[in-house]
Protein backbone atom coordinates (compact mmCIF):
# COMPACT_ATOMS: atom_id res chain seq x y z
CA UNK A 1 0.00 0.00 0.00
CA UNK A 2 1.26 3.27 -0.80
CA UNK A 3 2.95 5.15 1.74
CA UNK A 4 0.88 8.71 3.76
CA UNK A 5 2.61 11.16 4.83
CA UNK A 6 1.15 14.23 7.19
CA UNK A 7 0.88 18.07 7.14
CA UNK A 8 4.10 18.86 8.29
CA UNK A 9 5.51 18.91 5.06
CA UNK A 10 3.00 21.62 3.88
CA UNK A 11 4.61 23.58 6.63
CA UNK A 12 7.93 23.24 5.73
CA UNK A 13 7.14 23.87 2.36
CA UNK A 14 5.27 27.10 4.04
CA UNK A 15 7.46 28.51 6.46
CA UNK A 16 10.43 27.77 4.00
CA UNK A 17 8.78 30.63 1.79
CA UNK A 18 7.86 33.19 4.74
CA UNK A 19 9.82 32.93 7.61
CA UNK A 20 12.97 35.35 8.25
CA UNK A 21 15.60 35.42 10.45
CA UNK A 22 18.03 38.18 11.18
CA UNK A 23 21.81 37.37 10.27
CA UNK A 24 23.59 40.23 9.03
CA UNK A 25 23.30 42.00 12.42
CA UNK A 26 26.81 40.26 13.10
CA UNK A 27 28.56 41.45 9.88
CA UNK A 28 26.80 45.08 10.29
CA UNK A 29 27.50 45.67 13.94
CA UNK A 30 30.61 47.24 14.02
CA UNK A 31 30.32 48.74 10.34
CA UNK A 32 28.53 51.98 11.48
CA UNK A 33 25.20 51.96 10.25
CA UNK A 34 23.30 54.52 11.75
CA UNK A 35 20.71 54.58 13.55
CA UNK A 36 20.63 50.71 12.56
CA UNK A 37 23.70 50.27 15.13
CA UNK A 38 21.01 52.32 18.16
CA UNK A 39 18.85 49.75 17.12
CA UNK A 40 21.21 46.57 18.09
CA UNK A 41 22.87 48.55 21.49
CA UNK A 42 21.69 51.56 23.37
CA UNK A 43 24.62 52.81 24.71
CA UNK A 44 25.29 54.13 20.99
CA UNK A 45 24.68 57.76 21.01
CA UNK A 46 25.58 61.01 18.71
CA UNK A 47 26.85 64.66 19.44
CA UNK A 48 23.82 66.35 17.63
CA UNK A 49 20.08 66.51 17.41
CA UNK A 50 18.38 64.75 14.25
CA UNK A 51 15.76 63.17 12.64
CA UNK A 52 16.30 60.34 10.11
CA UNK A 53 13.83 58.75 7.67
CA UNK A 54 15.40 55.12 7.26
CA UNK A 55 13.35 53.19 4.68
CA UNK A 56 15.55 49.88 5.25
CA UNK A 57 14.56 46.53 5.33
CA UNK A 58 16.47 43.47 7.06
CA UNK A 59 15.31 39.56 5.78
CA UNK A 60 17.01 36.42 5.75
CA UNK A 61 15.22 32.28 4.92
CA UNK A 62 17.14 29.74 7.21
CA UNK A 63 17.25 26.46 8.86
CA UNK A 64 19.09 24.61 11.26
CA UNK A 65 19.80 21.54 9.53
CA UNK A 66 19.17 21.38 6.30
CA UNK A 67 20.83 22.45 2.76
CA UNK A 68 20.48 21.69 -1.26
CA UNK A 69 23.28 19.16 -1.02
CA UNK A 70 21.58 17.02 2.09
CA UNK A 71 18.05 16.72 0.71
CA UNK A 72 19.37 16.00 -2.95
CA UNK A 73 21.41 13.10 -4.63
CA UNK A 74 22.09 12.41 -7.96
CA UNK A 75 21.62 9.16 -9.46
CA UNK A 76 24.05 7.22 -10.91
CA UNK A 77 25.33 6.11 -14.57
CA UNK A 78 22.80 7.36 -17.42
CA UNK A 79 20.61 9.07 -14.50
CA UNK A 80 23.72 11.68 -13.21
CA UNK A 81 22.10 14.32 -14.46
CA UNK A 82 19.02 13.63 -12.58
CA UNK A 83 18.74 14.38 -8.69
CA UNK A 84 16.39 12.28 -6.19
CA UNK A 85 15.71 12.54 -2.14
CA UNK A 86 18.55 11.62 -0.35
CA UNK A 87 16.74 10.50 2.66
CA UNK A 88 19.59 8.67 4.57
CA UNK A 89 21.56 11.53 4.41
CA UNK A 90 19.05 13.75 6.01
CA UNK A 91 18.53 11.63 9.07
CA UNK A 92 22.27 11.77 9.17
CA UNK A 93 21.73 15.72 9.55
CA UNK A 94 18.31 15.88 11.50
CA UNK A 95 19.05 16.73 15.57
CA UNK A 96 16.70 15.70 17.96
CA UNK A 97 14.89 18.82 17.53
CA UNK A 98 15.04 21.22 14.36
CA UNK A 99 13.65 23.93 12.93
CA UNK A 100 13.32 26.78 10.48
CA UNK A 101 13.54 30.06 12.31
CA UNK A 102 14.20 33.53 12.07
CA UNK A 103 13.10 37.11 12.16
CA UNK A 104 12.71 40.66 9.44
CA UNK A 105 12.91 44.15 10.53
CA UNK A 106 11.33 47.13 8.23
CA UNK A 107 12.50 50.50 9.74
CA UNK A 108 11.07 54.01 9.00
CA UNK A 109 12.03 56.49 11.42
CA UNK A 110 14.90 57.63 13.79
CA UNK A 111 15.04 61.04 15.47
CA UNK A 112 17.12 61.63 18.56
CA UNK A 113 17.62 64.70 20.84
CA UNK A 114 20.72 65.70 22.63
CA UNK A 115 20.08 66.57 26.42
CA UNK A 116 22.21 67.73 29.17
CA UNK A 117 24.77 66.00 31.40
CA UNK A 118 25.93 63.50 28.29
CA UNK A 119 22.36 62.49 27.81
CA UNK A 120 21.08 61.47 24.54
CA UNK A 121 17.11 60.36 23.94
CA UNK A 122 16.17 59.04 20.71
CA UNK A 123 12.66 57.34 19.24
CA UNK A 124 12.43 54.49 16.49
CA UNK A 125 9.26 53.30 14.76
CA UNK A 126 9.80 49.56 13.21
CA UNK A 127 8.16 46.57 12.36
CA UNK A 128 9.30 43.41 13.20
CA UNK A 129 8.44 39.78 11.58
CA UNK A 130 9.36 36.41 13.28
CA UNK A 131 8.31 32.91 13.03
CA UNK A 132 9.32 29.96 13.85
CA UNK A 133 8.87 25.82 12.58
CA UNK A 134 10.10 23.04 14.61
CA UNK A 135 9.87 19.47 14.29
CA UNK A 136 11.36 16.29 15.19
CA UNK A 137 14.24 13.97 14.25
CA UNK A 138 11.38 11.67 13.56
CA UNK A 139 9.98 13.80 10.67
CA UNK A 140 12.56 11.61 8.36
CA UNK A 141 10.76 8.43 9.20
CA UNK A 142 7.63 10.02 7.12
CA UNK A 143 9.61 8.41 4.12
CA UNK A 144 8.79 4.27 5.20
CA UNK A 145 4.88 5.44 5.13
CA UNK A 146 2.38 3.32 6.86
CA UNK A 147 3.75 -0.16 6.05
CA UNK A 148 6.51 -2.39 5.93
CA UNK A 149 7.02 -4.07 2.82
CA UNK A 150 9.46 -6.38 3.51
CA UNK A 151 6.95 -7.69 6.68
CA UNK A 152 3.88 -6.74 4.87
CA UNK A 153 2.47 -5.41 8.16
CA UNK A 154 1.23 -1.47 8.67
CA UNK A 155 3.43 0.79 10.83
CA UNK A 156 2.23 3.87 12.52
CA UNK A 157 3.14 7.16 11.31
CA UNK A 158 4.29 9.16 14.99
CA UNK A 159 3.56 13.44 14.08
CA UNK A 160 3.86 14.72 17.75
CA UNK A 161 6.06 17.31 18.69
CA UNK A 162 6.14 19.71 15.55
CA UNK A 163 5.17 23.62 16.29
CA UNK A 164 4.29 26.96 14.60
CA UNK A 165 5.02 29.77 15.90
CA UNK A 166 5.55 33.45 14.78
CA UNK A 167 4.31 36.99 15.11
CA UNK A 168 3.87 40.46 13.46
CA UNK A 169 4.10 43.52 15.14
CA UNK A 170 4.96 47.03 15.62
CA UNK A 171 7.37 48.22 17.49
CA UNK A 172 8.01 51.83 19.16
CA UNK A 173 11.02 51.96 20.97
CA UNK A 174 11.90 55.02 23.25
CA UNK A 175 15.78 55.36 24.44
CA UNK A 176 17.69 57.21 26.74
CA UNK A 177 21.72 57.03 26.73
CA UNK A 178 24.75 58.82 28.95
CA UNK A 179 27.79 59.02 28.32
CA UNK A 180 29.70 59.07 31.77
CA UNK A 181 33.01 59.76 30.66
CA UNK A 182 35.19 59.63 28.20
CA UNK A 183 35.64 55.74 28.62
CA UNK A 184 31.74 54.34 29.30
CA UNK A 185 28.16 55.08 27.86
CA UNK A 186 25.23 52.65 28.86
CA UNK A 187 21.71 53.12 27.61
CA UNK A 188 18.22 51.77 27.67
CA UNK A 189 15.81 51.08 24.97
CA UNK A 190 11.86 51.06 26.83
CA UNK A 191 9.86 49.32 23.60
CA UNK A 192 5.82 49.18 23.28
CA UNK A 193 4.75 46.83 21.10
CA UNK A 194 1.82 46.97 18.94
CA UNK A 195 0.78 42.87 17.86
CA UNK A 196 -0.91 42.63 14.21
CA UNK A 197 -1.49 39.01 14.59
CA UNK A 198 0.37 36.26 15.46
CA UNK A 199 0.01 32.29 15.74
CA UNK A 200 1.28 29.88 18.41
CA UNK A 201 1.40 25.89 19.15
CA UNK A 202 0.06 24.90 22.59
CA UNK A 203 -0.08 21.05 21.41
CA UNK A 204 0.61 19.08 19.16
CA UNK A 205 0.11 15.14 19.23
CA UNK A 206 -0.91 13.55 16.55
CA UNK A 207 -0.22 9.74 14.70
CA UNK A 208 -1.48 7.44 11.78
CA UNK A 209 -2.53 3.88 12.56
CA UNK A 210 -3.22 1.13 9.46
CA UNK A 211 -5.69 -1.56 10.13
CA UNK A 212 -4.08 -4.94 10.10
CA UNK A 213 -5.66 -5.76 6.23
CA UNK A 214 -4.73 -2.25 4.91
CA UNK A 215 -8.12 -1.21 4.50
CA UNK A 216 -7.70 2.43 5.94
CA UNK A 217 -5.69 4.53 7.69
CA UNK A 218 -7.01 6.73 10.90
CA UNK A 219 -5.16 9.91 12.07
CA UNK A 220 -5.72 10.17 15.87
CA UNK A 221 -4.63 13.82 16.29
CA UNK A 222 -5.20 16.47 19.41
CA UNK A 223 -3.35 19.59 18.40
CA UNK A 224 -4.11 22.89 19.62
CA UNK A 225 -2.59 26.04 17.53
CA UNK A 226 -4.02 29.33 19.02
CA UNK A 227 -4.10 32.71 16.82
CA UNK A 228 -4.36 36.00 17.66
CA UNK A 229 -7.35 37.29 15.46
CA UNK A 230 -10.15 35.78 13.03
CA UNK A 231 -8.29 35.54 9.94
CA UNK A 232 -9.64 31.97 9.53
CA UNK A 233 -12.74 31.35 8.47
CA UNK A 234 -15.41 28.05 7.58
CA UNK A 235 -16.56 27.17 4.34
CA UNK A 236 -19.89 27.00 4.24
CA UNK A 237 -19.64 23.29 4.04
CA UNK A 238 -18.78 23.43 7.42
CA UNK A 239 -16.10 21.11 7.13
CA UNK A 240 -13.48 23.00 5.57
CA UNK A 241 -11.48 26.43 6.61
CA UNK A 242 -9.95 29.00 4.10
CA UNK A 243 -7.74 32.72 5.48
CA UNK A 244 -9.82 35.43 5.23
CA UNK A 245 -7.45 37.77 2.98
CA UNK A 246 -9.41 40.90 3.81
CA UNK A 247 -8.77 40.48 7.24
CA UNK A 248 -5.35 39.56 6.96
CA UNK A 249 -4.83 42.69 5.03
CA UNK A 250 -6.26 45.10 7.47
CA UNK A 251 -5.17 42.96 10.56
CA UNK A 252 -1.28 44.11 9.09
CA UNK A 253 -1.62 47.21 8.18
CA UNK A 254 0.77 50.06 9.59
CA UNK A 255 -3.48 51.88 10.72
CA UNK A 256 -4.36 48.83 12.69
CA UNK A 257 -4.54 49.28 16.41
CA UNK A 258 -6.13 46.86 18.83
CA UNK A 259 -5.64 47.83 22.74
CA UNK A 260 -6.31 44.55 23.44
CA UNK A 261 -2.77 43.40 21.82
CA UNK A 262 -0.70 45.42 23.26
CA UNK A 263 3.43 44.35 24.40
CA UNK A 264 6.69 45.68 25.90
CA UNK A 265 10.35 45.08 25.93
CA UNK A 266 13.55 46.03 27.37
CA UNK A 267 16.97 46.51 25.37
CA UNK A 268 20.29 47.56 27.61
CA UNK A 269 23.56 48.43 26.63
CA UNK A 270 27.02 49.52 27.17
CA UNK A 271 30.21 50.66 25.31
CA UNK A 272 33.45 51.49 26.75
CA UNK A 273 36.58 51.94 25.72
CA UNK A 274 39.82 50.34 26.96
CA UNK A 275 42.13 52.66 25.52
CA UNK A 276 42.89 54.47 22.74
CA UNK A 277 42.58 51.42 20.24
CA UNK A 278 40.36 48.89 21.99
CA UNK A 279 36.51 49.43 22.74
CA UNK A 280 33.75 47.06 24.56
CA UNK A 281 30.46 46.88 23.76
CA UNK A 282 27.29 44.64 24.78
CA UNK A 283 23.66 44.55 25.07
CA UNK A 284 20.90 42.80 25.93
CA UNK A 285 17.66 42.87 23.19
CA UNK A 286 14.01 42.12 23.16
CA UNK A 287 13.63 41.26 26.78
CA UNK A 288 9.81 41.59 26.90
CA UNK A 289 6.36 39.84 25.40
CA UNK A 290 2.90 40.52 23.54
CA UNK A 291 -0.20 39.53 25.14
CA UNK A 292 -3.23 38.70 22.04
CA UNK A 293 -6.46 39.16 23.52
CA UNK A 294 -7.82 40.72 20.06
CA UNK A 295 -10.63 38.24 18.74
CA UNK A 296 -8.43 35.44 19.84
CA UNK A 297 -9.11 32.29 18.10
CA UNK A 298 -7.80 28.37 17.67
CA UNK A 299 -6.94 25.77 15.04
CA UNK A 300 -8.39 22.62 17.12
CA UNK A 301 -7.83 18.88 15.94
CA UNK A 302 -9.17 16.61 18.49
CA UNK A 303 -10.59 12.60 17.60
CA UNK A 304 -9.94 9.80 14.60
CA UNK A 305 -10.50 10.77 11.00
CA UNK A 306 -9.83 8.89 8.15
CA UNK A 307 -6.57 9.75 6.58
CA UNK A 308 -6.17 9.81 2.60
CA UNK A 309 -2.62 11.16 2.31
CA UNK A 310 -0.20 10.82 -1.11
CA UNK A 311 3.01 8.70 -1.91
CA UNK A 312 6.04 10.37 -0.95
CA UNK A 313 9.30 8.57 -2.56
CA UNK A 314 13.06 8.88 -3.60
CA UNK A 315 11.86 9.37 -6.46
CA UNK A 316 13.40 11.69 -9.42
CA UNK A 317 12.55 15.46 -8.40
CA UNK A 318 11.26 16.15 -11.75
CA UNK A 319 8.93 13.96 -10.95
CA UNK A 320 7.25 15.18 -7.86
CA UNK A 321 4.28 17.01 -8.70
CA UNK A 322 4.34 19.48 -5.74
CA UNK A 323 1.29 21.64 -6.56
CA UNK A 324 -0.99 18.16 -7.06
CA UNK A 325 0.86 16.76 -3.96
CA UNK A 326 0.25 19.86 -2.03
CA UNK A 327 -3.25 20.59 -2.97
CA UNK A 328 -4.45 17.11 -2.29
CA UNK A 329 -2.77 17.26 1.32
CA UNK A 330 -4.37 20.35 1.85
CA UNK A 331 -7.69 18.80 1.39
CA UNK A 332 -6.88 16.63 4.30
CA UNK A 333 -5.49 19.29 6.77
CA UNK A 334 -8.38 21.27 6.25
CA UNK A 335 -10.57 18.34 6.95
CA UNK A 336 -8.61 17.49 10.60
CA UNK A 337 -8.26 21.22 11.39
CA UNK A 338 -11.77 23.32 11.95
CA UNK A 339 -11.07 27.01 13.74
CA UNK A 340 -12.63 28.12 16.65
CA UNK A 341 -13.51 31.79 18.31
CA UNK A 342 -12.09 31.83 21.65
CA UNK A 343 -12.51 34.07 24.69
CA UNK A 344 -9.02 33.83 26.37
CA UNK A 345 -6.00 35.71 25.18
CA UNK A 346 -2.66 34.50 25.06
CA UNK A 347 0.95 35.39 25.35
CA UNK A 348 4.25 35.31 23.10
CA UNK A 349 8.12 36.23 24.01
CA UNK A 350 9.92 37.85 21.99
CA UNK A 351 13.15 35.76 20.82
CA UNK A 352 15.98 37.46 22.88
CA UNK A 353 18.94 38.50 22.14
CA UNK A 354 22.70 39.30 23.33
CA UNK A 355 25.72 40.63 21.48
CA UNK A 356 29.05 40.79 23.45
CA UNK A 357 31.84 42.73 21.15
CA UNK A 358 35.57 43.56 21.16
CA UNK A 359 36.70 45.72 18.07
CA UNK A 360 40.73 46.71 17.95
CA UNK A 361 41.54 49.83 16.02
CA UNK A 362 45.06 48.81 13.81
CA UNK A 363 45.31 52.21 11.89
CA UNK A 364 43.04 54.88 11.13
CA UNK A 365 41.99 52.38 7.72
CA UNK A 366 41.75 49.28 9.37
CA UNK A 367 39.70 47.59 12.19
CA UNK A 368 39.41 44.57 13.59
CA UNK A 369 36.14 43.05 15.65
CA UNK A 370 35.04 40.02 17.39
CA UNK A 371 31.09 39.11 18.04
CA UNK A 372 29.45 36.56 20.12
CA UNK A 373 25.80 36.37 19.67
CA UNK A 374 22.59 33.96 21.57
CA UNK A 375 19.03 34.14 20.38
CA UNK A 376 16.69 32.66 22.45
CA UNK A 377 14.44 30.52 20.77
CA UNK A 378 11.08 29.01 21.93
CA UNK A 379 12.92 25.38 22.62
CA UNK A 380 16.99 26.59 21.84
CA UNK A 381 19.42 28.50 22.17
CA UNK A 382 21.20 29.30 19.04
CA UNK A 383 24.75 30.38 19.87
CA UNK A 384 27.21 32.28 16.98
CA UNK A 385 30.52 33.50 16.71
CA UNK A 386 31.98 36.05 14.55
CA UNK A 387 35.30 38.04 13.34
CA UNK A 388 35.20 40.48 11.10
CA UNK A 389 37.92 43.30 9.85
CA UNK A 390 35.99 46.86 9.04
CA UNK A 391 38.00 49.01 6.24
CA UNK A 392 37.75 52.74 5.49
CA UNK A 393 39.61 53.16 2.48
CA UNK A 394 38.09 56.84 2.61
CA UNK A 395 36.80 59.17 5.10
CA UNK A 396 32.76 58.44 3.57
CA UNK A 397 33.25 55.01 2.43
CA UNK A 398 33.63 51.65 4.70
CA UNK A 399 33.46 48.31 4.22
CA UNK A 400 33.06 44.70 6.08
CA UNK A 401 33.88 41.20 6.14
CA UNK A 402 33.41 38.68 8.50
CA UNK A 403 33.80 35.12 9.34
CA UNK A 404 31.05 33.29 11.48
CA UNK A 405 30.51 30.17 13.18
CA UNK A 406 26.26 30.06 12.83
CA UNK A 407 23.59 28.15 12.21
CA UNK A 408 25.21 25.04 13.16
CA UNK A 409 27.99 25.63 10.54
CA UNK A 410 31.66 26.77 10.25
CA UNK A 411 31.26 28.80 6.66
CA UNK A 412 29.42 31.72 6.93
CA UNK A 413 30.93 34.59 5.47
CA UNK A 414 29.73 38.18 4.99
CA UNK A 415 30.41 41.27 3.57
CA UNK A 416 29.19 44.91 4.11
CA UNK A 417 29.14 48.48 2.71
CA UNK A 418 28.14 51.93 3.00
CA UNK A 419 28.37 54.95 2.24
CA UNK A 420 27.96 58.36 3.85
CA UNK A 421 26.93 61.25 1.58
CA UNK A 422 26.06 64.80 2.83
CA UNK A 423 22.58 64.06 4.61
CA UNK A 424 22.43 60.52 3.51
CA UNK A 425 23.87 57.22 3.89
CA UNK A 426 23.10 54.13 1.53
CA UNK A 427 24.18 50.73 2.94
CA UNK A 428 23.83 46.68 2.48
CA UNK A 429 25.11 43.82 3.59
CA UNK A 430 24.98 39.87 3.93
CA UNK A 431 25.74 37.74 6.15
CA UNK A 432 25.56 33.88 4.83
CA UNK A 433 28.06 33.91 2.10
CA UNK A 434 29.13 30.23 1.99
CA UNK A 435 32.54 30.23 0.20
CA UNK A 436 32.74 26.19 -0.57
CA UNK A 437 29.52 26.26 -2.56
CA UNK A 438 25.87 28.05 -2.16
CA UNK A 439 24.47 24.31 -2.60
CA UNK A 440 25.97 23.65 0.88
CA UNK A 441 24.38 27.01 3.10
CA UNK A 442 21.60 27.14 4.98
CA UNK A 443 19.87 30.12 4.21
CA UNK A 444 19.73 33.92 3.03
CA UNK A 445 19.95 37.18 4.02
CA UNK A 446 20.58 40.72 3.48
CA UNK A 447 19.64 44.10 5.03
CA UNK A 448 19.96 47.04 2.97
CA UNK A 449 18.67 50.63 3.18
CA UNK A 450 19.01 54.22 3.00
CA UNK A 451 19.47 56.91 6.05
CA UNK A 452 18.18 60.46 5.09
CA UNK A 453 18.71 63.24 7.48
CA UNK A 454 16.15 65.63 7.06
CA UNK A 455 17.07 67.65 10.31
CA UNK A 456 20.17 68.32 12.84
CA UNK A 457 21.22 70.54 15.41
CA UNK A 458 25.23 70.07 15.78
CA UNK A 459 26.96 70.53 19.41
CA UNK A 460 30.62 69.79 18.95
CA UNK A 461 31.38 70.01 23.02
CA UNK A 462 29.67 66.52 23.22
CA UNK A 463 31.65 63.15 22.50
CA UNK A 464 29.95 60.77 19.82
CA UNK A 465 30.62 56.70 19.43
CA UNK A 466 28.77 57.34 16.08
CA UNK A 467 30.67 58.04 12.81
CA UNK A 468 27.43 58.72 11.30
CA UNK A 469 27.28 62.59 9.19
CA UNK A 470 30.59 63.24 11.09
CA UNK A 471 32.52 65.77 9.01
Amino acid sequence: MKGRIFLVCLFLKLFCAVTFTQAQDKTGYFLGVHPQTNALNPAVSYNRTLIILNPSFSFSLANSSLTFHTLFNRGVGEQDTLLFWDFKKIEKKLRNSNSFYGDATLNLLFAGKLLQNGRYASFQVSRKYNACLTYPRSFVNLRYGNANLALNKPRTIDLDNYAVDGSIYDEYAFGLSKTYNQKLSAGVHLKLLQGKMAVKTTKFLASITTKEDFSQSVMKTDAEIKLSAPVMKEKSSGSRFEVDMTELREQTSFFYYSFRNFGAALDAGFTYQVDDRIDLSGSVNDLGFIRWGAKPQQLVSSGEYLFDGFYFSSQNIEDFDSKNYFKVYTDTIQSVFLPRESDESFGTWLNARTYLGISYRYNPKFTFTGLLKSTFYRDFLLVEATVGTVYHPRKRVAFSGSWSYSNFSLYNFGVGAVYTGPGYQVFAVTDNINAITLLDVKGMNIAFGVNWLIFQQRNDLVNSKSSFLRE
